[in-house]
């Protein structure tokens, strides 16, 4: 039989050994620890600042789209003004008739044109723009033909 103590023994070394191999586990890690964590820590730093560009992008892209549909706005209710002051013009104009009855029709849309302008914005009239091609597509698609023939006349 073994001796108890003897078997005690045995164990007490296994354990100081565990410990030994422990410790110097952790001597050798410890450069590798400190780089990975300082790894982390440029990591963290950079994802922050990449964080705070993304956000100063976002806020100028922001403040430029912001200046543009104010300064498109204000375009379009200027443009709407003045096409109130073209049918006021084109109501004043003598006609005999039909055709006073034709320019006065003329003004009409041509006010109810600038009424619209004043009032809507470029989202609206996207919408708008949009529901007029679905409704009517063909005329739309030559008016479209019409537009680029023009153009590239004019361009030539």
């Amino acid at each position: 039989m073994s001796n108890p103590n003897k078997l005690n023994g045995g164990q007490d070394m296994a354990e100081e050994a565990a410990r030994a191999a422990q410790g110097f586990g952790t001597q050798a890690n410890s450069p590798t620890d400190r780089a990975a964590g300082q790894a982390h820590r440029v990591i963290d730093k950079a994802q922050a600042r990449a964080d705070e560009v993304t956000g100063q992008v976002q806020a100028k892209a922001s403040e430029l789209v912001d200046q543009t549909n104010a300064q498109l706005n204000q375009a379009l209710s200027s443009a709407g003004q003045q096409l109130h002051g073209v049918a006021r013009q084109v109501r004043q104009i003598p006609a005999p008739g039909q055709v006073s009855e034709l320019v006065g029709r003329a003004a009409d849309v041509i006010d109810r044109s600038g009424a619209y302008l004043e009032r809507a914005d470029p989202d609206t009239m996207r919408s708008d723009l949009e529901q007029l091609i679905r409704k009517h597509p063909l005329p739309a698609l030559a008016v479209g033909i019409g537009i680029g023939y023009l153009l590239g006349r004019g361009f030539r």
